[in-house]
């Protein structure tokens, strides 16, 4: 009987968890881009892996989500469509990093890379612009 309840409550969690992250990866989020130097960040030596564990240069089409969505490193390695709502340029970038709370303060905040950022239309000096995006 104990066991038959353990396996009820065990179905009933997963029935329950899987659909936050089915919701997360088919949702469009609607947040700010803003840029970083992968594998190059000032105080941080150059070729020093990010979150994933993946080294990754400025040339390098690559992301890092929020805090509030890398608690598993589920996303690691995933693909992702990013679109400048600015003028509409839309490029897809793997999923690398952690971006910080002070870049990335919002949910559906991004961090790109340099070379990510300015192909999408950004300007460094201005940093930032209104993004959307979704997993591939």
């Amino acid at each position: 009987m104990i066991s038959t309840q353990i396996i009820f409550i065990m179905l009933v969690t997963t029935a329950w968890a899987a659909p936050t992250k089915t919701i997360m990866e088919r949702a469009t989020h609607t947040g700010r881009g803003v840029w970083y130097l992968p594998g190059g960040t000032p105080g941080i030596p150059s070729g020093t892996p990010g979150t994933c564990g993946y080294t990754n240069t400025n040339q390098d089409l690559v992301v890092g989500l929020s805090p509030q969505l890398f608690p598993e490193d589920d996303f690691c390695g995933r693909t992702v469509v990013i679109t400048n709502t600015n003028n509409n340029f839309t490029a897809t970038a793997q999923v690398v990093n952690e971006c910080t709370t002070f870049l990335c303060p919002s949910t559906d905040d991004i961090e790109m890379s340099t070379t990510l950022f300015t192909t999408l239309g950004g300007y460094l000096i201005f940093g930032t612009f209104p993004v959307i995006w979704n997993f591939e």
